[in-house]
């Protein structure tokens, strides 16, 4: 029987962590086969792609719980800690820089962000001395948006923080800045409201996109629950291919599995119509990643300093656990 237990859990910071730490988990519990999912942010219509393959995953028979988390890195510490079993995220520092060995197993979102730029400035060249906004300082975003002003021969100016999407464009709609690094949706949103007052510029090439959102766990758990694992892998890579064939299904398994049941109507309305342009645009991952993938995130990151050491000296395998993706992927006929 499926079960599946939505509980936000409102953390602030390290002492909330270290109270659950110390106690008792479902996680720890004799007997319990729930595998245990840590997300750090409550669902959103950009987590649906993932939830659907969650979902499948539980018709076949694994049982699963999500406990939503203020921050992922609170999300992070049950997984490396062993309260929680899996995460989603793209933890290649805290790889890097923990004793626990933690590998990422599947890829689900990569990072395609947008520059939305005041519609005084036509194109990169004309971006030289401007400063961008961008969700946080040590994110990959930053860094791809050096990559883009190397190549243009400009000048970024010092970079702002603004955190969220939405935030970013109540900043640049009120003046405060003239560009950011702005997510699909809410990219739309306000390309659709003030078409005239913004344009968007072109971003990174194909091949410097990294992963956004990947699932990982403990190495030591995904090689003691192999089977659930597996299930999983299988469930939300068939997920992804038929979303990739057929974005606009999407609207249609999130009806059939109630998800997202709390989704302003506007939005629920929206749903077909993101995915499709998502999917176009490269957002998700068709074919959950692979040894290809996972080399070139390394290189950029390691390019972008945000991983030690040169790509040459940095090892796919400390990052990535590729078995139960490769069975997958071989069971369905699916080749990179």
């Amino acid at each position: 029987m499926l079960s599946k237990t939505l509980k936000p859990l409102a953390v602030a910071g390290m002492a909330a962590l270290a109270a659950l730490a110390s106690s008792p988990t479902q996680a720890q519990k004799k007997g319990d086969d729930t595998v245990h999912v840590a997300l750090a942010d409550l669902p959103e219509m950009e987590t649906l792609f993932f939830l659907v393959g969650l979902a499948r995953a539980g018709k076949r028979g694994l049982k699963y719980d999500l406990t939503f988390f203020a921050g992922e890195d609170l999300a992070i510490q049950t997984i490396l800690s062993g309260h929680l079993h899996i995460g989603l995220g793209s933890p290649y520092a805290v790889i890097q820089n923990v004793d626990v060995p933690v590998r990422m197993f599947q890829q689900v979102s990569r990072i395609v962000f947008f520059p939305v730029v005041a519609a005084k400035y036509k194109t990169w060249k004309d971006m030289d001395g401007v400063s961008i906004a961008f969700h946080s300082r040590g994110g990959p975003l930053e860094p791809l948006a050096e990559i883009v002003a190397k190549r243009e021969g400009i000048k970024l100016g010092k970079p702002q923080f603004i955190p969220g999407s939405e935030n970013r464009i109540v900043a640049l709609q009120r003046g405060h800045v003239d560009a950011a690094i702005i997510d699909l949706l809410n990219k739309n949103m306000i390309m659709e409201k003030a078409p005239d007052k913004f344009r968007v510029l072109p971003w990174v090439g194909e091949d410097e996109v990294v992963t956004d959102e990947a699932l990982f766990a403990r190495l030591d758990w995904l090689e003691k629950n192999q089977d659930k694992v597996q299930i999983l892998v299988e469930e939300m890579l068939k997920a992804a291919r038929e979303i990739c064939a057929n974005p606009r299904m999407i609207a249609d398994e999130r009806t059939k599995y109630d998800l997202l049941e709390d989704l302003p109507k506007e939005l629920a309305s929206k749903v077909a119509d993101y995915y499709e342009q998502a999917i176009k645009a490269g957002v998700y991952s068709c074919n959950g990643g692979g040894p290809k993938a996972a080399a070139n995130d390394i290189a950029i990151l390691a390019k972008a300093g945000q991983l030690k050491g040169g790509a040459d000296k940095l090892k796919v395998e400390n990052f990535w656990y590729f078995e139960p993706l490769q069975k997958a992927k071989a069971s369905l006929g699916i080749k990179d």
